[in-house]
């Protein structure tokens, strides 16, 4: 840490990949499932600054909505089961 100067306790935890790394790490399912979940993240006209989040739950359960006029995406997590379902507004109209 003294060696890397004044920001150096920010390399603590933090892993430096070759190129060769991250190419290799771009082909796991689970790196191309979060990178989707970004995508829609930065994409969903629902994470608006003005949308309305609305959370409920109970037991092992935890839904979350953003909603913003006719538009909404929601997370429904079973920390029991280890799963979870996002569904939109597109989802159900296309139903």
């Amino acid at each position: 840490m003294k060696r890397g100067g004044e920001n150096a306790h920010k390399e603590i935890n933090r892993t430096n990949l070759s190129a060769e790394q991250i190419y290799q790490a771009l082909e796991k399912n689970v790196v191309k499932k979060q990178l989707e979940l970004l995508r829609l993240r930065n994409t969903h006209p629902a994470f608006s600054d003005k949308a309305k989040i609305e959370v409920s739950g109970a037991g092992n359960k935890l839904e979350l909505k953003w909603c913003i006029e006719n538009q909404w995406i929601a997370l429904e997590a079973d920390f029991k089961h280890f799963t979870y379902k996002i569904m939109d507004s597109s989802f159900l109209a296309g139903q």
